[in-house]
């Protein structure tokens, strides 16, 4: 990511707020009531100033702080974004509903899951040619413990691929901070759990619809054919037609949702015309990618960038699909 880019694209006041707290030594409960009264006033700050507060945090306080600081976020926060993803019924969906959220709060980097038995390995992924910094995989981890223990799952931890422990922070038998790479392209992580709720979905099912739509989001204007998506997931064609019937889902549907949600992203976040976010996002044109949008969203692109405060209306009705 170019810094013209860092410096024109903005976050969700949403995360913003939450380092902000952490940085001034806010207490715990402003994550939540407090909250939505900062956010109405909260203008969404630049990647780049939201990027400093986190190395800043990590520098001053530690990596323990800037854990806690997403933890807080997710575990205590009555934001609709937040209470949107705490209805999750299991952790299949937490992570199916994360990922539709998180290009909306955030244009730069990019989770990816896996599941295991008793947890999911997590990759944070660096795009547009930039780097990961080891403060934003630090509360993004905080963030996603906070989440999954608030939709009922018990005793998570989180370690590192090298296997140094993250959280819980009374587990840490070395210091964290000398185990954090400056710059990477990709930071890993593991998140496990001694037991968690059952939800509707079967894993691997759901799993595969999920990593379709992560698979279109990493280049939206592409012309992805279900024997092309295969091919980068590693299976058969005839295997993730059948696990995307069985998960309920429609290939053509998951590649077209994916393009609007980075759409939307987009919108709320940059200053492009709607003729060029089309043509980035894999529609033909602004006519195209308003039909789908109105059909889909119910709203044009041209109403959800005239009425910004409806970001959260627009993201709770994309969750609820």
């Amino acid at each position: 990511m170019n810094s013209w880019e860092s410096r024109s694209r903005t976050v969700s006041p949403l995360i913003a707020t939450a380092v902000s707290n952490a940085l001034s030594g806010t207490p715990e409960t402003s994550t939540s009531s407090e909250l939505d009264n900062k956010l109405t006033a909260t203008a969404p700050p630049t990647e780049s100033v939201h990027t400093r507060n986190l190395q800043t945090l990590l520098r001053e306080e530690g990596p323990n702080a800037t854990v806690l600081a997403g933890y807080k976020l997710s575990k205590f926060g009555h934001h609709p974004i937040l209470e949107a993803l705490a209805s999750c019924p299991d952790h299949i969906d937490l992570l199916h509903r994360f990922s539709r959220v998180e290009p909306m709060l955030h244009r730069g980097n990019r989770t990816h899951f896996e599941l295991v038995y008793n947890g999911v390995d997590i990759t944070h992924i660096a795009t547009n040619n930039s780097h990961i910094d080891p403060a934003e995989s630090l509360f993004v981890c905080g963030a996603q413990v906070g989440m999954l223990e608030r939709i009922g799952c018990i005793g998570v931890k989180a370690t590192l691929f090298s296997g140094i422990n993250i959280w819980p922070r009374e587990q840490q038998t070395t210091s964290l901070m000398s185990h954090l790479a400056p710059r990477t392209k990709r930071f890993e992580w593991f998140l496990r759990w001694d037991s968690a709720p059952v939800g509707h979905q079967n894993p691997i099912d759901g799993i595969v619809s999920n990593r379709v739509r992560e698979l279109v989001r990493t280049n939206p204007a592409r012309k992805w054919t279900l024997a092309d998506t295969a091919m980068e997931l590693h299976i058969s064609e005839r295997t993730l037609q059948r696990r995307l019937r069985d998960a309920g889902s429609r290939f053509s549907s998951l590649v077209i949702e994916a393009r609007l949600d980075d759409v939307v992203s987009m919108l709320l976040r940059t200053n492009l015309s709607i003729g060029v976010i089309a043509h980035l996002s894999g529609f033909y044109d602004h006519a195209h990618l308003s039909h789908c949008m109105k059909t889909l969203r119910g709203k044009t692109p041209t109403a959800i960038r005239r009425i910004p405060e409806e970001e959260v209306a627009v993201i709770r009705r994309a969750l609820d699909r």
